[in-house]
């Protein structure tokens, strides 16, 4: 069931896992993928291959430490810069205001 999406997302072997929460009660089976296609994709994909081997399935999507970083560094980027930012800052004071 895993290994399908995997291809037709032309993702790397094993991209897309399937692990038994054996936590929970009742138990069950979900597909864990990081970054590629979006859950709506892959649920389609799977339910494309058999959708009775679904029930109880859950899809679960998360982000790489990678893709973390690049969104941090973009968001960094447009941030506006603050009036301390900068050369100096709010609590210098210039070279003419020194006491004598």
């Amino acid at each position: 069931m895993a290994r399908q999406p995997s291809e037709q997302f032309t993702l790397a072997p094993g991209a897309i896992t399937s692990e038994l929460d054996e936590y929970t009660r009742p138990t069950y089976w979900r597909l864990c993928w990081y970054d590629g296609p979006t859950e709506a994709q892959v649920q389609r994909a799977a339910k494309e291959l058999d959708a009775e081997a679904l029930d109880g399935v859950k899809f679960y999507r998360d982000y790489s430490p990678l893709a973390w970083a690049v969104q941090a560094i973009r968001m960094s980027m447009t941030l506006p810069r603050t009036a301390t930012s900068g050369r100096g800052s709010a609590h210098s004071t210039p070279a003419s205001s020194s006491p004598p």
